[in-house]
């Protein structure tokens, strides 16, 4: 009987040492993550040009889209980022809102003419391997404006700049 006890007991203990022999120790890991920055860069520069003619404007006065040349400004941004922009002028009138811009042409010592641009505060990126998002952006004068007696026959200009927040 003893020698049965004797023959179990070492089992035992060989079983108990094969599986503390067994287990591997712990694998180290590494987590990997990545962060998209949402992002516009200009693609291209948009131009707003017209030319007016006191004597043929209407009663809606001028709009650059109706009655001048329109080019409109590009952008590439991260694709599906909304970005919202405000457009500042340096010769800016009243309102720089969500939306539009009142501005003024100038030339010099010559008066100004007042305009003003309207335009949807927010685009949707394409990816910059996508295609360019245009800024599409409204301009008018009125008639009042345009029929002025104090502006002289002369070239009036403003860079405008559009200012992108994430």
């Amino acid at each position: 009987m003893k020698k049965t006890l004797l023959v179990a007991a070492v089992a035992v203990i060989v079983i108990a040492m094969a599986g503390g022999a067994s287990a591997a120790p712990a694998a180290p890991t590494t987590d990997v993550s990545a962060s998209v920055t949402p992002i516009c860069m200009s693609n291209g520069n948009g131009v707003m040009s017209i030319t007016i003619d006191p004597s043929a404007v209407g009663a809606l006065g001028y709009t650059f889209q109706g009655q001048g040349t329109v080019t409109q400004p590009q952008v590439k941004c991260t694709k599906s980022a909304t970005a919202l922009f405000t457009i500042t002028a340096s010769n800016a009138e009243g309102s720089n809102g969500a939306g539009s811009l009142a501005g003024l042409l100038k030339n010099g010592s010559h008066p100004d003419i007042p305009y003003m641009l309207t335009f949807n505060p927010s685009v949707v990126g394409n990816g910059f391997a996508g295609a360019n998002v245009n800024i599409n952006i409204n301009g008018s004068i009125t008639q009042g404006a345009a029929q002025a007696a104090e502006y002289d026959a002369a070239a009036y200009q403003e860079t405008v700049t559009l200012t992108f927040n994430y």
